[in-house]
């Protein structure tokens, strides 16, 4: 018999762990994916501190992703992402159509099509699973950077 309440109280210990342990765990998954704002983030993160992975952040086959990654030169982003003290952060994002998801980036002085620090951006979003990646990043109303 005291065996028994023994094995009982082992078996409600080990369920009582469980169930406290699974909301952790749960809270450590990404359950929804990378949203958009999320991967524009990511992005920016990449320009900002590993250039080498920005190209990550773009589908693999809607997009020229392993050109990025292998055949481009290595100062690539360089040329509409000038490096600078200043760290590129996200200004403001309308990404209600992820065919036409309009960005301000800020950066670093002198960037920009006015030299201003900051600039419009135009990115075709692609769903991928429950992840967004980008297809395409344009400046705004003109010249296409990736596509």
């Amino acid at each position: 018999m005291r065996k028994l309440k023994m094995n009982r109280m082992i078996v409600l210990i080990a369920i009582g762990i469980i169930a406290g342990l699974i909301p952790l765990i749960m809270i450590g998954c990404d359950l929804v994916g990378v949203t958009i704002e999320k991967r524009i983030e990511d992005f920016l993160d990449d320009l900002n501190n590993i250039r080498g992975n920005a190209y990550t952040n773009f589908h693999p086959t809607d997009t020229s992703y392993y050109v990025l990654g292998t055949i481009k030169p290595a100062g690539f982003w360089d040329t509409d992402f000038p490096v600078g003290v200043t760290q590129y952060t996200l200004g403001s994002i309308n990404d209600s159509d992820p065919l036409n998801v309009l960005v301000t980036i800020n950066g670093p002085t002198g960037f920009g099509r006015g030299g201003t620090g900051t600039d419009d951006f135009t990115l075709k979003m692609t769903e991928d699973g429950s992840d967004w990646l980008i297809e395409e990043l344009w400046y705004s109303g003109g010249s296409v950077i990736v596509q």
